[in-house]
């Protein structure tokens, strides 16, 4: 009869300060970000945002080794005259009273620092090109209004270009998880 040595554990629940299932214990901890999220979450935003650029890219046939560049703030324009539902309207109203940062977001784009550049009639295009000779438009996003259901989404976006600025004003719509520009008013 071959020499047995100690047998091996049974695989069982583990101890975790106290908890007898590790799996539930993950599970809580995975689910308390989700309950402390606001009902628009930043990343939502940032995805409403994300999607206008992408969406603008495919657009814009660019110059040769030429950039789009995106303000690091958002603008606090009002709400162009589109046709836009009243709960879009009021909760883009109330979201862009405040400039914000858009840092966050990592956008597709490249992030300039162009809030000194802006004057009282808007940007000057001359002093973007002195700072950032490789820019072929700059885009400067609001914050996006979501409806109640948080399934469409409002967004201005201002194209600055060397020959004026044209103001846009998407719409969007969330469709298997992503969002997808579904209607586009403008420029004004």
């Amino acid at each position: 009869m071959p020499c047995m040595g100690p047998a091996e554990p049974k695989p069982g629940p583990i101890v975790l300060n106290g908890m007898r299932n590790l799996v539930r214990a993950v599970l809580v901890f995975a689910a308390l970000p989700l309950l402390a999220q606001p009902a628009t979450s930043p990343s939502s935003e940032a995805d409403v945002m994300r999607a206008v650029l992408q969406s603008q890219q495919r657009a814009t046939r660019l110059r040769a080794n030429k950039v789009i560049l995106l303000a690091g703030a958002t603008n606090t324009a009002p709400l162009p005259s589109a046709k836009v539902a009243d709960d879009l309207k009021s909760d883009f109203q109330s979201k862009n009273a405040k400039a914000g940062t858009v840092a966050q977001m990592q956008p597709p784009v490249r992030i300039a620092d162009v809030a000194s550049l802006r004057g009282a009639n808007g940007y000057e295009w001359k002093q973007i090109a002195e700072k950032y000779p490789e820019a072929d438009m700059l885009v400067e996003l609001s914050r996006p209004g979501f409806n109640r259901a948080q399934n469409t989404a409002v967004i201005s976006a201002t194209m600055v270009k060397p020959n004026g600025a044209k103001t846009y004003v998407y719409q969007l719509k969330r469709k298997d998880g992503q969002w997808v520009v579904d209607g586009l008013e403008g420029p004004f």
